[in-house]
């Protein structure tokens, strides 16, 4: 160790910046020194930036086990075929309220974002990083069914890095408004700089969006499919840097196709891309579609189609080809476009409890407290922190395990 204390400062650096996350907690036990390097905000960047440049090594994975009776994530190889055995075994999840019902609202830089729900909606976030072990309970969003009553909200998830920000997007639409069917939403974002949440400016158009409307995040934007009013299918954007939104056109021959096709926004090898699904027609057909130049509606180009498979959803694309699909039955099935032929890994589950997003391993939330950046909270103070009272509106760490998941 001695040999590493020698090194000049910007070579003891630039070593740890190639270390894996696992390797660098072991080193902030070594020495101050090590702590205070590895902990500072400039170094969690420089680390998540220098990793983010190579493939997602990494697939996260999960769904809810019917032996185990609980939902379970698991993490897998990018590169191997996608089987039941992972790198990881089921590691634990953090809970909010003792509640387990949640949904993924998605997955960025090894951070991931999970919505609690209640008999009144989705008003309880966590941001958690398995890597480290570390989550943060998010502070109760202002728009919620003690300020405005009944609501239903959509929710994307997003990392805006000229600013280095992790935001989540909430839009929410009044149940005392659906009456006139043409109120926009109201609109709040969190983001994890400021702990804090703050309203932007609502969409001109109120859109409709389907029952589990999923987002991507790209090119410092959060995508949604929506249906716009004289029946328009469209993506809405949100600008997580000028805080607007706007809308990017679908494909021709999608634009007015009705709503039960089922279509779905995802990313495959950095494109935008679009899933349409038809499922009322005989035999189910379904299309990829990729936007070859991001914004120009022109360049959305058939990539191939899906055929054979009662599809249910898409999960994901995977580096070598691969698409993981969830049949009708809940069965997961990967399938390889060019031969057309599908294979059973034998998972199992409700379709609507899979999960599959690429991974990496990063120090996000390191160095992030309850707060605004100030005092640390443990787990059994953010369980009491949750409730009505002085401590509301602060956001909490929740330590799942003592030691790193992987």
């Amino acid at each position: 160790m001695s040999f590493a204390y020698d090194l000049p400062d910007e070579i003891m650096r630039e070593t740890l910046l190639r270390l894996p996350v696992k390797s660098l907690l072991r080193f902030m036990s070594v020495s101050k020194t090590f702590h205070s390097l590895i902990s500072n905000p400039h170094f969690i960047t420089s680390h998540l930036l220098h990793h983010s440049t190579k493939s997602p090594p990494y697939l996260i994975f999960c769904h809810y086990d019917m032996q185990l009776r609980k939902r379970c994530f698991t993490l897998h190889s990018s590169d191997e075929p996608f089987t039941l055995k992972p790198i990881e075994s089921p590691f634990p999840y953090p809970h909010c309220n003792n509640n387990q019902f949640f949904d993924i609202v998605g997955s960025l830089n090894g951070l991931l974002c999970l919505a609690y729900a209640d008999l009144l909606g989705f008003d309880d976030y966590i941001f958690w990083n398995p890597s480290i072990n570390k989550s943060i309970c998010l502070p109760r969003p202002n728009i919620t069914f003690d300020s405005h009553g009944s609501s239903t909200c959509f929710l994307g998830f997003g990392f805006h890095r000229k600013t280095d920000d992790h935001i989540l997007v909430r839009l929410v639409y009044l149940v005392s408004d659906t009456s006139s069917n043409t109120a926009p939403p109201l609109v709040e974002i969190y983001t994890l700089r400021t702990g804090e949440w703050k309203s932007v400016t609502s969409p001109a158009t109120r859109y409709v969006f389907g029952d589990k409307a999923l987002s991507v995040s790209l090119n410092g934007a959060i995508h949604w499919l929506a249906r716009a009013p004289l029946l328009r299918n469209v993506i809405v954007v949100f600008d997580m840097g000028d805080k607007v939104f706007r809308e990017m056109a679908v494909p021709k021959s999608l634009e007015g196709v009705e709503q039960d096709l089922n279509m779905g926004v995802v990313v495959v090898d950095g494109l935008l891309a679009l899933v349409s699904c038809n499922l009322w027609q005989g035999e189910s057909s379904y299309t990829v579609w990729v936007m070859k130049e991001y914004g120009e509606a022109e360049s959305w180009t058939k990539l191939f189609d899906i055929v054979g498979v009662r599809l249910g959803r898409v999960l994901g694309f995977r580096k070598n080809g691969e698409v993981v699909v969830v049949s009708e039955a809940g069965k997961l099935l990967s399938y390889e476009p060019s031969c057309q032929k599908t294979l059973d890994p034998d998972i199992r589950g409700g379709m609507d409890s899979f999960y599959l997003d690429n991974h990496i391993e990063s120090l996000v939330l390191l160095n992030v407290e309850d707060g605004v950046m100030g005092r640390q909270a443990s787990s059994s103070s953010a369980s009491k922190g949750k409730e009505k009272g002085e401590n509301e509106g602060k956001r909490y760490i929740l330590d799942v395990t003592s030691a790193p998941l992987f």
